[in-house]
């Protein structure tokens, strides 16, 4: 295996472990196609209500030509990334992809 294998197998261990364990220990109610389409869209609501913080706080601070530079980054991103995210999805599954694409966004604030 190279490096870049063992790596993915590591992690796809670890998310394993993490499933095997909330499987276990989390109610079934919140298990249900309700309830996780719920956590989901709050949490969506939460990164994108922090997302626009950021960008005003950083407009106001570097000033509004930097702040909209960057958001033009940002969609730029999401529609080049949005042709080969199925690509994605499949080959790393979905939580690998979103847990990656948060990070991405706590990159953009730091």
């Amino acid at each position: 295996k190279t490096s870049k294998q063992s790596s993915y197998s590591n992690i796809t261990a670890m998310f394993a472990a993490i499933d095997k364990y909330l499987v276990q220990h989390t109610p079934s109610w919140y298990r249900t196609p309700v309830v996780q389409t719920s956590a989901l869209g709050l949490v969506f609501f939460w990164v994108f209500a922090a997302y626009t913080t950021v960008q005003f706080y950083s407009a106001s601070i570097y000033g509004s030509a930097l702040a909209a530079d960057c958001v033009s980054a940002v969609y730029l991103t999401f529609t080049v990334t949005c042709l080969v995210a199925p690509g994605i999805i499949n080959k790393f599954g979905c939580r690998l992809a979103m847990f990656v694409g948060v990070l991405c966004y706590g990159n953009l604030v730091l």
